[in-house]
């Protein structure tokens, strides 16, 4: 989909730093200024930035004068810049080259919304929180929103984000994503979505076939545990043909089960590794949804269900 992290990037930068000042953020805001100003933000704008947060009564005690020089070097210098991306305006683009499973950004958030509107901190347009609010209660790690590589990305190439998850985008058709894309008022306009008429008919029966294997895939008794491994490896090569780097986990989480239940430790270890290498690669080894499964196959193997049916050997089911 396209660059909801441009935005965030671009527009979002200021709007940052502004309500970390607000709330006396001083230490925070001021990384938002040097990130503003690596990123190739007005100069003028970023020392107007760095005046407001050194005005009389801002500045924290703790920090040293040294620690507000204009050159201080940041810790985690940006591996990507904002640009001009042509018709669809502004774009992040990698400085670098990012393999999968390579950390892009880690930030901490402004504020939590829990529940309901009235817990908001109240911005100069509250429609920026309903449209750009990200899920934090699973996916953060030490406080930390964090952004990974679902793909090798090559120096120069822009750096784009989905505004769907999961199954409303490996499972739905154009039209239905589109749909869904209103709420945002939002007309995507990524390879898959601008496919030229045939291609895109392709690419959504292969979507459609994704969504069956899965809500079929938890289903499938002891007996037909054959059957839904082969489920399994058409579902992940559907997902390599549609070029859709995420989300394997939904699909090798659950058959690993099933080999455990015949015995089949080796294929066992085999589906465990793949789930815990796509939730590394997704989130980090230190995630919520890593650690979920780091231990899976120990547990496994002391549920009553292990080996509670005829030995039977899975190893020829691969991807």
């Amino acid at each position: 989909m396209l660059s909801e992290l441009s935005m965030k990037m671009a527009g979002c930068g200021t709007r940052r730093f502004k309500a970390r000042v607000k709330l006396g953020n001083n230490e925070t805001a001021y990384e938002d200024a040097i990130s503003f100003r690596d990123a190739g933000g007005a100069k003028k704008v970023f020392e107007e930035m760095i005046d407001e947060i050194r005005a009389p009564g801002k500045i924290a005690k703790s920090m040293s004068a040294q620690a507000w020089h204009l050159d201080r070097v940041i810790p985690f210098p940006l591996g990507f810049s904002v640009r001009t991306a042509g018709k669809t305006g502004q774009g992040v683009f990698a400085n670098v080259q990012y393999k999968r499973g390579d950390l892009i950004i880690a930030e901490r958030p402004i504020y939590r919304v829990v529940n309901n509107l009235d817990d908001i901190i109240t911005l100069s347009d509250i429609g920026i929180d309903q449209t750009n609010a990200m899920d934090t209660d699973a996916l953060m790690t030490g406080g930390r929103q964090r952004v990974y590589a679902l793909c090798d990305i090559a120096s120069g190439e822009e750096i784009c984000v989905t505004y769907l998850g999961g199954r409303n985008v490996y499972g739905s058709s154009r039209a239905e994503r589109q749909k869904r894309l209103k709420n945002y008022n939002f007309l995507c306009a990524c390879k898959v979505c601008t496919l030229p008429s045939d291609a895109s008919i392709t690419s959504d029966k292969r979507r459609i076939e994704i969504s069956n294997i899965w809500d079929n895939i938890p289903h499938y008794p002891p007996s037909l545990t054959s059957l839904s491994l082969r489920s399994t490896v058409r579902a992940i090569h559907l997902l390599r043909e549609e070029g859709y780097a995420a989300d394997v986990d939904d699909f090798t989480i659950d058959v690993a089960t099933g080999c455990s239940q015949h015995g089949d430790w080796a294929s066992v270890e085999y589906w465990q590794a793949m789930t815990y290498a796509a939730r590394v690669a997704e989130f980090g080894e230190d995630s919520y949804r890593a650690n979920e499964v780091r231990d899976n196959i120990a547990k496994l193997g002391a549920s009553p269900h292990a080996n509670s049916f005829p030995r039977q050997d899975f190893t020829h089911i691969r991807v």
